[in-house]
């Protein structure tokens, strides 16, 4: 009788009520056993212990309280009810009505690779010098796949990235960057600055994919499910076509993504012997004639403390 009221519940009041009120096992909260499956499979990922990665996926892709912790997770993002390819194609989906029964059919379609993206809208966005960015827009109920998608690829590949990667990741800023390299380089006087154009639009898929599998995870319905998600559909008001090449930027899962691909060229500037020769070098010489001209006078100091005592509390 209680589950049959708890179900009731959730059909009425949503997927969010069930998430908050009855998604419990005894004293343990589901929220609780997700974020200990995620535990499990970083420490599992840590020891190079693919089967048991694999299983812990297949796993979380079949838990009802996974994808609602997904879902929870993005509900309140900007953006998250912006139209997707279905406005084009047929009746918009948003996240409207969403309920249990919803995360019942997801978790039990994923398992089995019966799940379908649907189409990605495409939104031009104008940028300088009249170029334009290219912006793939998904239906709300598929950024939650997309979501749990992320989250896991996190879980594998965050502890292997290089301490010196900064970009897309969790807790990490521009300024935490700004920090690193004032530690690592405190006698840096220069830096290069490089751009990779239009780096989300020309990502090889079967490299991408095979970068995933290679090095973590290789369950094969995950796999599939991640070359669904890189060939949807894109759609606009005058086209639409399979996307071949790269992954859509606005996607939920394309940071990530990025990331692990971008990943190999860190290794590659890291590791690789052709770069030796740039990290060995003689140390710089100082330049007596520019110490000389940087060096501050007595008289110097005393006019700059004057000035400090006399202007330096008035308010202008």
């Amino acid at each position: 009788m209680l589950t049959f009221n708890v179900h009731i519940h959730c059909k009425l009041r949503g997927a969010r009520y069930f998430a908050r009120n009855f998604s419990t096992v005894g004293p343990v909260r589901s929220s609780e056993i997700v974020a200990q499956e995620l535990k499990r499979l970083r420490e599992c990922s840590e020891k190079n212990n693919i089967d048991e990665v694999n299983a812990i996926v297949k796993s979380l892709l079949g838990n009802p309280d996974f994808w609602i912790q997904c879902y929870e997770s993005i509900r309140s993002n900007p953006g998250v009810q912006s139209p997707g390819g279905s406005s084009i194609t047929g009746k918009t989906v948003t996240l409207d009505g969403i309920n249990l029964d919803f995360f019942q059919k997801l978790s039990d379609l994923l398992p089995k690779g019966r799940f379908q993206f649907g189409p990605i809208r495409r939104v031009d966005i104008p940028k300088k010098k009249g170029r334009t960015r290219q912006l793939g827009i998904a239906d709300s109920r598929d950024k939650i796949v997309q979501k749990g998608m992320a989250v896991i690829l996190e879980t594998l590949c965050e502890h292997r990235f290089h301490e010196c990667s900064f970009g897309y990741r969790r807790g990490k800023s521009t300024h935490d960057a700004l920090d690193y390299i004032k530690k690592k380089v405190p006698s840096g006087m220069w830096a290069i600055e490089g751009d990779i154009s239009k780096c989300f639009d020309s990502f090889n898929h079967k490299r991408l994919v095979s970068l995933v599998k290679k090095k973590y995870v290789s369950e094969q319905v995950f796999i599939d499910l991640l070359y669904k998600a890189l060939k949807s559909k894109i759609v606009s008001i005058n086209s639409s076509f399979k996307n071949k090449i790269g992954t859509p930027q606005g996607s939920v899962v394309s940071p990530i993504l990025s990331n692990i691909y971008l990943h190999e060229l860190d290794c590659f500037i890291n590791e690789s012997e052709i770069m030796d020769k740039f990290r060995k070098g003689k140390p710089a010489r100082s330049n007596h004639k520019f110490v000389s001209f940087l060096k501050v006078s007595k008289a110097e100091l005393v006019e700059a403390e004057n000035i400090k005592k006399t202007k330096g509390k008035l308010k202008y």
